[in-house]
């Protein structure tokens, strides 16, 4: 669908992709909102809902040459696909977060309000943004491994419709072996451009982000989110209740300094493993024995709101 305010709007239209289930499906209350606010800025557009897996993907890779710039609304899933369609070019993205959790519109100070949102991808200023290149595949913020991440993608939409993020609590608590914790670990060997280490780790990130499932408590504060640096965290196999406990500790003051933790900052990680399943920005990527991670340095051109002077 096309939408244009006159015979005058010169020009590439601009691309409105959005998913009719994110979230709780609060986008469809807002459609015809956005819609016109597209209209008075003096811009054409066209309005694709995504059709299902991968289907954004597909459509900004097959289009994206007719557009001036591209806007996503739904969750995280859909800002991941959407960007995996625009390597090697530098068209413009905005992003209307309308997810569950919304992590990548967090870490970059994105209105949750639809059309304050949508104000800025019109209006705000385009900055690059660093991603990461996991075995070819682009992530926006993170791509994990471990205990709790299967939550991300194994959630059902109705329980997020629901329950919202209590609903990933839940699936969370659920996949934990309380039993047998060493079936919450898997054996890893990980090499960074200055170290390496191995051992048994119950979860693994590799980020560009201030927020890793609705919380900073993973993040270390040497985050940066366009230095060409991707920030990394391994977290060690408990052996007991009482590690266990200093790992919850640690974590809750955010001190990175025990034992427990590998961390640090990286422009590449080669990661060798039992098979493991990872997530991409809440996505599944597949069961994994060897992964090459590498940072993607300004490879997005987000639009939103300039710094404060």
């Amino acid at each position: 669908m096309e939408y244009t305010t006159d015979r005058k709007a010169a020009g590439k239209p601009l691309l409105f992709v959005y998913n009719p289930h994110a979230g709780s499906s609060k986008i469809l209350e807002s459609l015809n909102a956005l819609l016109s606010q597209v209209v008075a800025s003096g811009r054409r557009v066209e309005v694709h809902p995504t059709q299902g897996p991968r289907d954004a993907t597909e459509k900004v890779l097959r289009d994206r040459d007719q557009y001036a710039r591209i806007i996503a609304a739904g969750g995280d899933g859909l800002f991941h696909e959407v960007v995996n369609g625009l390597a090697g070019c530098d068209i413009p993205v905005g992003y209307v977060p309308v997810g569950t959790v919304n992590d990548f519109a967090s870490t970059h100070q994105l209105s949750f309000d639809p059309q304050a949102a949508m104000k800025t991808a019109l209006e705000g200023e385009v900055h690059t943004v660093d991603a990461g290149s996991f075995n070819g595949e682009v992530f926006t913020y993170v791509a994990a491994v471990g205990i709790g991440t299967q939550a991300a993608w194994d959630t059902s939409q109705d329980m997020k419709k629901r329950f919202g993020t209590l609903a990933y609590v839940a699936s969370v608590i659920q996949s934990i072996d309380f039993t047998h914790w060493e079936n919450n670990s898997a054996r890893m060997a990980i090499e960074t451009d200055d170290r390496s280490f191995a051992g048994d780790f119950t979860y693994g990130m590799v980020c560009n982000t201030f927020s890793v499932g609705g919380s900073d408590i993973l993040v270390p504060n040497e985050a940066n989110l366009s230095d060409g640096l991707l920030e990394y965290l391994f977290i060690r196999r408990p052996m007991n209740l009482t590690e266990l406990n200093q790992i919850l500790r640690s974590l809750a003051s955010r001190d990175f300094s025990s034992p427990f933790f590998e961390w640090g900052q990286t422009r590449a990680l080669h990661v060798q493993s039992e098979a493991a399943h990872w997530t991409l920005d809440g996505e599944y990527g597949g069961e994994i024995t060897d992964a090459e991670i590498r940072c993607l340095p300004g490879f997005l051109h987000l639009v939103k709101d300039p710094k404060p002077a």
